[in-house]
């Protein structure tokens, strides 16, 4: 195999000039690791490119409720993905810890994407890069206290509220899930849910309610941050416009998700972040499939990134059978 270097900034990268693989796979959460499993056990060439962690967040998600065979189960140990794990390193599944910066079509079989690090091309891409939380160019979140008590990532930045008082907000199932996270950690929780319900699934639903560290404020809504330096307390007002003042030390927010996918141009549509695939994972780019939670689709859920994933490898065998 031939390689040539290009440089760069302060940075070498080593682009590979003939095809090496049938298939990349962007992204190693439940979708990407399903799809490149299931590659793998059909005999197809593989690369996985993952930025951070095997599984990404999926590792901060106490319950894995849609799962049947679990709900009897101990979910929380992580049983399944270490299996999944396993069986990745006993088919010696090959990966690569890069983040992607670009992904270009050089023709109908052969697409190009670029890393921090290296160039790879493949016959056929599967973007299974997830989903993230959204900082907003003009929220109102953005001030003095961002980094200081405000954040945008539970998983990160727990670590420095250890046993202290703090505020999530944000009505979806995944700020409810990273309540959950948080109450193993933290000594109280106030959820702030802007309407009447939690917007999760039932099971969920009542995990977050009868947890004795999570008080929810049903109907509020955020008004002002307080303190000095630092985040002492928000306050809020209800429905009724009663106010409230509460004493938190930190308050993480997931209001907005979109899809992660900064690394596609112009020529992959995106809606609102998310892609956009037919019935059959494929995007408007020939060879390119989207899975999982990056895929403009309303389930986000474990069970539909494992059908995403079978899918979208059956129509990758079929692309390049038919594009040989």
């Amino acid at each position: 195999m031939s390689k040539t270097q290009s440089y760069t900034k302060k940075e070498v990268i080593t682009q590979t000039t003939s095809v090496s693989y049938d298939i990349i796979v962007i992204g190693a959460g439940p979708s990407g690791m399903s799809a490149t499993l299931m590659a793998i056990n059909r005999g197809l060439r593989v690369l996985l490119i993952e930025e951070a962690v095997i599984w990404g967040n999926i590792y901060n998600v106490p319950l894995l409720e849609d799962i049947p065979i679990l709900l009897s189960a101990k979910a929380k140990d992580n049983e399944l993905l270490n299996a999944f794990s396993e069986q990745l390193a006993k088919h010696q599944g090959l990966v690569v810890y890069e983040k992607v910066l670009s992904l270009e079509e050089q023709n109908l079989t052969l697409k190009t994407i670029r890393t921090d690090k290296n160039i790879y091309t493949s016959r056929a891409v599967i973007i299974a890069s997830g989903m993230r939380n959204i900082v907003p160019d003009a929220s109102k979140y953005m001030n003095k206290f961002l980094g200081r008590g405000v954040s945008f990532s539970a998983p990160c930045d727990v670590i420095f509220f250890l046993a202290q008082r703090v505020a999530i907000v944000g009505n979806n199932e995944f700020g409810a899930k990273i309540a959950l996270y948080l109450a193993d950690f933290v000594q109280e929780i106030c959820f702030i849910v802007d309407g009447s319900f939690i917007s999760a699934t039932e099971m969920i639903k009542e995990a977050v309610i009868k947890n004795p560290k999570i008080k929810i404020f049903f109907g509020h809504k955020i008004t002002e941050l307080l303190g000095d330096e630092f985040l002492q307390g928000c306050r809020v007002v209800n429905t009724k416009n009663k106010m409230d003042v509460l004493g938190v030390k930190a308050l993480f927010v997931y209001e907005n998700m979109s899809g992660n996918a900064e690394f596609i141009n112009d020529k992959i549509k995106l809606n609102h972040g998310f892609i956009p695939t037919n019935e059959n994972m494929e995007t408007n780019m020939p060879g390119v499939y989207a899975i999982g939670s990056v895929r403009d689709a309303f389930h986000k859920r474990f069970l539909y990134c494992m059908s995403d994933a079978l899918t979208a490898v059956n129509e990758v065998q079929n692309f390049l059978y038919f594009n040989k």
